[in-house]
């Protein structure tokens, strides 16, 4: 199933908070409530506790408004997937992918940086993708696999 856009909100942010913050006790994935000129208010879905870090200590990721085929959301810094399959009549084997913001709209890039498809054209053109992590807690999904582990 290709991503779905939704039509919730039209700007949402997410904020990984670096390791080597001040509030050391607090890093990884966090929902963005505020935005202000050198702080971001940050908070996890499941807590109701809100915390304040200025904006260097953060990475700020901007919501594409789409999901991909489980229904969660796509994010820039993402880490996309397409399973190996048959698009249209050519058979297109799986590749992995992040999600950046590139000219003016959200694009799937190659780890190298080598452009490979708009997000909006995954949605054109049925393109199954999964969201399997991000660039900063699982920067390792990306690696690609030595001549060893291909043979096993």
């Amino acid at each position: 199933m290709a991503p779905k856009k939704q039509a919730t909100e039209r700007f949402k942010f997410r904020a990984w908070i670096k390791p080597d913050n001040p509030l050391q006790s607090y890093s990884g994935m966090y929902d963005v409530i505020a935005l202000e000129q050198k702080t971001c208010v940050v908070k996890r879905a499941s807590l109701f506790a809100q915390h304040i870090f200025p904006l260097d200590c953060v990475e700020i990721m901007q919501w594409t408004g789409l999901t991909d085929r489980h229904g969660k959301e796509i994010y820039e810094g993402d880490i996309v997937k397409r399973s190996e399959g048959y698009n249209g009549d050519c058979f297109e084997p799986e590749w992995k992918c992040i999600v950046e913001w590139d000219d003016g709209g959200f694009a799937l890039m190659r780890p190298r940086g080598a452009f490979i498809a708009t997000l909006d054209s995954c949605e054109v053109f049925n393109m199954d993708i999964e969201v399997i992590g991000n660039v900063y807690e699982n920067s390792n999904l990306l690696k690609e696999p030595t001549n060893e582990e291909k043979t096993g």
